[in-house]
């Protein structure tokens, strides 16, 4: 019922006769993520770091992640697995893609594993 209440052009929801904006900031606090921190760049025209490296194709989609993951899981490359973990979480639930690509900014956040917390 209250997708029938649902504006797309005003971006909230209208109960009996009154508008309740639904923004991102809403979503991120029913979810329990993180509000405040460091923007990062999630569209990015090219990178080089090493979790890019780890992939040897142009477009890195979904699928490549999960069989890199797939691949790594018995080796010794903790980190590794680790970056390929976050990064296919982030690209299938928080920033997913409609062609199923990954985003390039993902590589570099995925990259330096300590810094993780000090983003938004």
């Amino acid at each position: 019922q209250l997708c029938s209440t649902w504006l797309e052009r005003r971006g909230g929801f209208e109960v009996r006769c009154v508008f309740i904006p639904f923004t991102k900031l809403d979503v991120c606090l029913c979810l329990g993520v993180r509000v405040n921190g460091q923007m990062f760049k999630l569209f990015k025209d090219e990178v080089d770091c090493h979790s890019r490296r780890l992939f040897d194709t142009s477009d890195v989609s979904v699928e490549n992640v999960y069989e890199q993951l797939q691949n790594r899981l018995k080796g010794d490359e903790v980190d590794d697995v680790c970056r390929l973990y976050i990064m296919l979480g982030l690209s299938e639930f928080l920033f997913p893609n409609r062609g199923g690509k990954v985003h390039l900014g993902l590589f570099e956040l995925v990259d330096d594993l300590s810094c993780l917390g000090k983003y938004n």
